[in-house]
């Protein structure tokens, strides 16, 4: 019977803890498409006028993580920057990442802002390290 409350009592302790490591892991898969996106912007922008709004012509081809547990927008793009967001699929395991379901990027005259937030309201720049992680 003591082992099997010792048992119970490691798994309530292990269980959160494995969860968030998978939750961080996936996150860094959306972290991870967001760069793959800020790198071919880069690159489009070197021959280009202005930053594209465009996965087809940024050749990324895909608008969601390898995985899928991440739909990607491009958006606010000019000549001087753009925004890349990456959200968390309804449905899916990371979505209820709690405040890590919208990860995002801001580019402006080479300045970057990471961003991170829950499915709604605003998006917190203070947040960034825990979602952010480098």
């Amino acid at each position: 019977m003591i082992a099997l409350v010792v048992i119970a009592l490691l798994a309530a302790v292990a269980y959160p803890a494995y969860t968030s490591a998978i939750a961080k892991n996936r996150r860094a898969e959306g972290v991870a498409a967001i760069a793959a996106v800020q790198l071919a912007q880069e690159r489009w922008r070197s021959n280009h006028d202005t930053y594209s709004n465009s996965f087809t012509d940024l050749k990324v081809g895909e608008y969601s993580s390898p995985s899928g547990y991440y739909k990607l927008a491009i958006s606010g793009n000019d000549d001087v920057g753009y925004t890349v967001t990456a959200t968390a699929e309804t449905g899916k395991a990371q979505a209820s990442d709690t405040n890590c379901v919208r990860l995002q990027i801001q580019v402006e005259r080479s300045i970057l802002t990471y961003r991170s937030g829950a499915s709604a309201g605003a998006l917190d720049e203070t947040n960034q390290h825990k979602c952010w992680s480098r």
